[in-house]
C-alpha cells in the first residue's frame, strides 16, 4: 500500500526486475491490487481513498499510482486510479514523499477518457476475505451511492491502528454521510460509528473480528461481521 518507505522503494525495485525479465506486474495479483485502488477511492472528483489503509481517510504516499499508470498506460482502471490521485490539473496531492516517482515514472491521464469506470469489466462490489473488507456502490458514476465495510480482521495496521472494527463509510451525491477521520485525531470508540454498552466499546487496541457473511444479489448487497471478540479483548499498546 505505500505507506512506508521501505515499500516505495520495494516498488521501484520491483520496475528493476521487471526490466530484467522477472515482471511481477504481468501477474494477476498487480491487476487485482490496482482494481483494489480503484474500489477504495470514493466516486466523485474529490473523494479520497477511504479505506483505512495508509492510515486514511486522505491520499496515500503516491508511488504504487504512479507505477501502475506508468506500466499500464492504456488500462482504463489504472488510468481512473491515477486521474483520481492527481486531479484535473495534476496539482492535487503532489506529495514530497513521491517527488522522485513523480520524476522519474509521471504521467499523462488520457484526457479522452470520461473520469468513470462504467462500461468496463469492473464490479460494483468487491470483497476481500483476508482484509475483511466489503466495498460497494450503485453504479461508477461519480454521485453513486458508495458504502465502504471495514472489519479488519487481522488488524492490519500496526501502527496507523484504530479502534474501529466494523466501521463504515457511506456516501452519495458527492458528499460523505457517515465519515471516517483521520488516524491521527480519530482514536477512540466515541469517534467512530460503533455500539456502546454502559458506555463503553472496543478498547484500543481492538483484536481481529470474523467476517461472517457477504452477498450481492443485484437488487441489495448485504454483509455482517461478528465484532464480539473486539469487545471482549484488546492488545497492549
Amino acid at each position: 500500500y505505500g505507506p512506508n518507505l521501505g515499500l516505495r522503494a520495494g516498488m521501484r525495485g520491483l520496475v528493476a526486475l521487471a526490466r530484467r525479465g522477472r515482471n511481477v506486474f504481468a501477474t494477476p495479483r498487480f491487476s487485482n491490487y490496482v482494481r483494489y485502488l480503484a474500489h477504495e477511492f470514493e466516486p466523485f472528483r474529490t473523494g479520497e481513498f477511504v479505506g483505512g489503509a495508509s492510515g486514511g481517510p486522505g491520499l496515500p504516499y503516491p508511488t504504487s499510482m504512479i507505477i501502475a499508470k506508468y506500466l499500464l498506460p492504456d488500462d482504463p482502471v489504472a488510468d481512473y486510479v491515477w486521474r483520481h490521485y492527481v486531479g484535473d490539473d495534476y496539482r492535487r496531492n503532489l506529495r514530497w514523499q513521491g517527488w522522485h516517482d513523480y520524476a522519474l515514472f509521471g504521467t499523462d491521464w488520457d484526457a479522452g477518457r470520461e473520469h468513470t469506470l462504467a462500461g468496463t469489466d469492473m464490479e460494483l462490489t468487491a470483497f476481500y476475505p483476508r482484509r475483511g473488507k466489503l466495498v460497494t456502490r450503485a453504479d461508477w458514476s461519480e454521485g453513486a451511492l458508495h458504502l465502504n465495510l471495514d472489519a479488519r480482521p487481522d488488524a492490519f495496521q500496526i501502527g496507523h491502528d484504530t479502534v474501529d472494527r466494523g466501521h463504515f463509510i457511506l456516501g452519495s451525491h458527492g458528499r460523505r454521510w457517515a465519515v471516517r477521520g483521520s488516524w491521527h485525531l480519530w482514536r477512540t470508540s466515541a469517534d467512530h460509528s460503533l455500539v456502546h454498552v454502559d458506555g463503553k466499546a472496543q478498547a484500543w487496541k481492538a483484536p481481529s473480528v470474523r467476517f461472517l457473511h457477504h452477498e450481492d444479489t443485484g437488487d441489495a448487497v448485504t454483509g455482517v461481521a461478528d465484532l464480539k471478540y473486539a469487545y471482549d479483548w484488546e492488545w497492549s499498546p
